[in-house]
């Protein structure tokens, strides 16, 4: 009986570990989705290749419509999916914008001190395409070696292509 007990409260204890444990990571990511966000209402305020509607820009808005794109490289991954509509824009490629953002997000995290140590930048776009008037970007917060290890793995896919 006293057996039972104690596989009982070993089993509790594993619970509450796990529990606490994924909700320290939530809350990171909760965090590091709000860095992003910020940073990508920033520069798309800023941005002269393209038009985005007014209230897609809107910090609420985008806090609510960037999702999480990498869950299966796993949790610790920092890389947030993004969707605008597009009003106007010039004769531009996806790579252009890609570019101009990815100078733009330089210029971001200098101003708010944020540390590149994992990578060249702490915040770059990962992949960027336009489709039917909508500019969809994903963005990574290099905070870590597991979002690092993600932008290398795409990296050498997109070479393989």
């Amino acid at each position: 009986m006293q057996f039972l007990w104690i596989v009982i409260l070993v089993l509790i204890v594993l619970f509450l570990l796990h529990f606490f444990k994924r909700r320290s990571k939530e809350k990171r990511l909760k965090k590091n989705k709000t860095v992003t966000d910020l940073a990508v209402v920033n520069c798309l305020h800023q941005i002269s290749l393209i038009k985005i509607e007014n209230a897609e820009l809107f910090p609420q808005k985008v806090f609510s419509m960037s999702q999480p794109v990498a869950r299966f490289w796993g949790q610790d991954v920092n890389v947030f999916s993004y969707c605008f509509t597009l009003t106007a824009k010039k004769a531009v490629t996806a790579e252009k914008i890609q570019a101009e953002l990815n100078r733009l997000l330089k210029i971001y995290e200098q101003q708010q001190q944020l540390t590149a140590e994992y990578y060249q930048q702490s915040l770059i776009v990962s992949d960027c395409w336009l489709e039917n008037n909508q500019l969809n970007i994903d963005v990574a917060y290099v905070i870590n070696q597991a979002t690092a290890n993600y932008l290398i793995d795409v990296r050498r896919a997109e070479k393989d292509h």
